[in-house]
């Protein structure tokens, strides 16, 4: 199970390496530093936090608060800690590349 998940995620990376060069990333990197302002450690309090969070509204909705949307919260908490995850991943990006621009 755990070599799918990094076999998926080094595919991930690769498919996501040519948007450094493009304007795409660094508009998406200069809206990330400027107007979300979450360091990495509250993105990675977020990302396990968000799935945490479905399970406990759904166990608190039951079937008759919740009944035919009790799928909800889950898939909500899902695309939460992915977007986080891609925040996170920017984020890291970015200060290897400052790292990298201090070393040169």
């Amino acid at each position: 199970m755990r070599s799918k998940v990094y076999v998926s995620s080094f595919f991930i990376l690769c498919a996501l390496a040519p948007l450094r060069e493009n304007s795409l990333w660094s508009i998406f990197s200069w809206c990330s530093d400027r107007f979300l302002c979450l360091t990495s450690k509250t993105l990675l309090f977020l990302i396990p936090a968000f799935p945490l969070a479905a399970v406990l509204i759904t166990a608190a909705g039951g079937r008759r608060g919740l009944r035919q949307w009790c799928w909800l919260p889950t898939v909500a908490a899902i695309a939460m800690s992915f977007l986080a995850s891609v925040l996170l991943l920017f984020q890291v990006q970015g200060q290897i590349d400052q790292a990298a621009a201090r070393w040169h």
